[in-house]
């Protein structure tokens, strides 16, 4: 027994492997098949060697299978044929002559390629007509515009403004009017207090004469001698503040002038000790400025190449420079320290400004700072410049002491001359003229008392005729606004509705011509509406073609769809989204992945059968070109199992609800429950009950093995149907 199990399992191994191998080529139930029928009657030959002495296990129509695992699939077979599903037939969008075709038949184009065009005299009667539509479009939204806004920007602000201000205006009457019929207490109040303050004046108008009638004349010349000597004492001593605020800045403003002279030879100075220049205000400009006049740099001076000489090699000046070389000479031959480049060991730098903090050198108790030629130069111009500014600080600080010293002055002095003219007037005057103003002044402060108590009187017990006035007053500010606010909504909601409606539907029938107009100047050029080839060329250059006329045909051969048709059975089990293999006539070798995309929801009718339409979009590898009308078999997967337990439906015994197979076991043959899944005509899907090292019993007729059939009970199901 051990060793018919070691044979089972490396024949199974075998054709295992034999079959997987088929399937990824094949891809087809029957290869699985085949080859599970192979491994059977090899089975059946091994363990028929076995059993032919021992017939006390199995009968002579009885077989030895195992369990083995395979693929299910369900499909469907279609006949049809391969359609480019992206092409369009291209036409002139105007009547017209060819005058230039650029493609030729089967040439590969891309998006937007020009294919051909029409005669240029027509292209430019189509440019003409754009444009003449596209002024009339403009000529229509101004039409528009004037009927909708018949008023102007200005006239309507124009027009808001005057209502606003009558709307101000009615505002106030109305509230007057209401003051007057209740008295405002405000006003009453404002009434009240100028009363009392009218009051006041007029007793101080009434001492003021009374004691003027009893003091006379000396009185005001008291006053005005006391304000005379007061203004004048005043002015003098504006005045002697005014010089002595002058005198002090004089003082103070000395130092810092000098410090400007100082530090401005202390420049030019330095400008002679480095480069041997005299005093000139012309040299009174930064350093940086001077080398820029002179073209050059410090560091191009300081070489030696800078160095004229005569035919001595004897140092000389250079009358074209304006430096003096024979300075330059002596400081980079004759000075004891040396001068070299920035961060050289050279004790003077020429440059440094990569240096902000130059080193220092310490030789005993003395402290050496390096010297840096440019540093020294600007030093002594920012130094100089410092002073200038300190000095501007100053006057400006000067100029306003001074000014306020002078205002103070001035106003002083104003004063003065007013208390002076006045004790001079009074001098002059004579008592009467006084007397007579004050008698005055005192008739004014009574009538002004009088006519503010008969105002207030008026506001606490207004007339009828004052609120009838006022009343008649509101209504016709209350009728002007209204006929303003009337006036303004009309000028806003410009033109009449019918007038508008014409203007607009005018508007929409002008752009609808000028883009009937543009499509037809774009249509007079055929451009690729995308990638792909041309596939036919009805005209040539040269002819007449009317818009009927297709032109091009043009498709994209990347784009390809399998249409075929299925029986009235068959479709049932078709839906969209499922996976298919389309085989050509012409490339038999060849499976193309495809998926259904599209089922026919109602029949066709041929010879009284009935069928319905299905698409498959086809996937085209790049290697592969296709042509349109291919005849093709699509075979559409409608359910399919990998690597599942199967076994031979020969071999079910039971009934439909309780599925059994026969198996040996410890020499005996017993049934077993099973239970089953998915099936075709030929194998069944395994889901419990048997393992795959179990030997099961299979009747086998006297008939030929593609043709077995055993165990009850199942239905048959279809052999291109879904499975169940």
């Amino acid at each position: 027994m051990r060793f018919i199990q070691i044979i089972q399992k490396v024949t199974l191994s075998f054709f295992h492997n034999i079959k997987n191998f088929n399937i990824m080529k094949m891809g087809k139930i029957s290869a699985l098949s085949a080859l599970f029928i192979v491994a059977t009657l090899i089975s059946v030959f091994v363990f028929k060697s076995y059993v032919g002495s021992d017939n006390t296990i199995v009968e002579k129509n009885q077989q030895i299978i195992l369990m083995q695992k395979g693929d299910l699939i369900s499909e469907v077979s279609i006949s049809g044929q391969l359609k480019f599903s992206t092409n369009e037939d291209l036409l002139f969008t105007s009547p017209g002559k060819i005058s230039k075709i650029h493609v030729d038949e089967n040439s590969t184009v891309s998006k937007g390629d020009i294919l051909a065009t029409l005669e240029d005299i027509k292209i430019t009667e189509l440019e003409k007509d754009v444009a003449q539509a596209l002024a009339n479009v403009e000529t229509a939204k101004e039409a528009l515009e004037d009927t909708i806004n018949p008023y102007t920007n200005t006239q309507i602000a124009t027009a808001e403004y005057q209502l606003s201000v009558t709307i101000s205006s009615l505002l106030d009457a109305k509230d007057d009017l209401n003051n007057t019929k209740t008295g405002d207490p405000n006003l009453i109040a404002l009434k009240g207090k100028a009363i009392s303050d009218v009051k006041i004046t007029l007793l101080k108008s009434e001492f003021d004469l009374n004691y003027y009638m009893q003091n006379g004349k000396k009185v005001d010349m008291d006053n005005a001698k006391s304000n005379y000597d007061i203004a004048k004492i005043a002015k003098d001593n504006s005045v002697r503040t005014l010089n002595l605020t002058k005198s002090q800045w004089a003082k103070t403003l000395e130092p810092y002038t000098e410090d400007i002279i100082k530090f401005k030879n202390e420049y030019f100075d330095n400008l002679n000790k480095w480069f041997g220049i005299k005093t000139d205000s012309k040299y009174l400009i930064s350093t940086d400025e001077i080398l820029k006049s002179w073209n050059t740099s410090l560091t191009q001076i300081f070489t030696e190449g800078a160095i004229t000489r005569d035919i001595y090699l004897n140092p000389i000046d250079n009358i074209k420079t304006q430096w003096n070389e024979l300075t330059i000479y002596g400081w980079l031959h004759l000075s004891p320290a040396t001068i070299g480049d920035e961060s050289s060991s050279k004790d003077i730098w020429i440059t440094c400004d990569n240096t902000p903090v130059l080193p220092v050198n310490t030789i005993g108790t003395v402290t050496i700072v390096k010297t840096c030629i440019k540093k020294e130069l600007k030093d002594s111009w920012d130094t100089y410049n410092t002073a200038i500014s300190t000095l501007n600080e100053k006057n400006i600080e000067k100029d306003k002491a001074i000014d306020t010293a002078e205002s103070t002055f001035q106003n002083k002095s104003a004063l003065f001359r007013t208390a002076e003219q006045t004790y001079k007037e009074i001098l002059s005057r004579s008592q009467t003229e006084k007397e007579e103003q004050l008698k005055h002044q005192l008739t004014i402060n009574k009538e002004t008392l009088k006519n503010l108590e008969e105002d207030l009187l008026k506001l606490k017990n207004p007339s009828k005729l004052d609120i009838s006035k006022k009343e008649y007053y509101v209504k016709q500010l209350e009728a002007d606004t209204k006929d303003k606010q009337e006036m303004l909504d009309e000028m806003k909601m410009g033109g009449k509705t019918e007038s508008i409606n014409l203007k607009e539907a005018q508007l929409k029938n002008t752009q609808a011509l000028l883009r009937n107009s543009q499509n037809i100047l774009s249509g007079a050029i055929l451009k690729a509406p995308f990638d792909g080839i041309i596939t036919d060329i009805k005209f040539e250059e040269g002819d007449t073609i009317t818009t009927n006329n297709v032109i091009i045909n043009i498709a994209n051969p990347n784009n390809v769809e399998f249409t075929g048709d299925v029986d009235e059975v068959d479709v049932l089990y078709l839906k969209q989204n499922l996976k298919a293999i389309i085989i050509t006539d012409a490339l038999k070798d060849i499976e193309l992945d495809g998926e259904l995309f599209n089922v026919a929801s109602a029949s066709t009718a041929s010879q009284g059968v009935r069928s319905f339409q299905v698409k498959i979009s086809v996937i085209v590898p790049e290697n592969i070109k296709l042509k349109d009308g291919l005849s093709a078999t699509a075979r559409v997967i409608t359910k399919a199992k990998y690597g599942i337990n199967l076994i031979p439906i020969q071999s079910l015994y039971g009934t439909f609800d309780n599925p059994t197979v026969k198996i040996i076991n410890n020499g005996e043959i017993i049934e077993q429950i099973i239970t089953i899944g998915d099936s075709d005509a030929i194998w069944v899907e395994v889901l419990s009950g048997i393992n795959s090292n179990d030997m099961i019993v299979m009747e086998v007729p006297n008939i030929p093995t593609r043709d077995i059939r055993g165990g009850p009970p199942s239905a048959e199901p279809r052999s291109r149907g879904p499975i169940d």
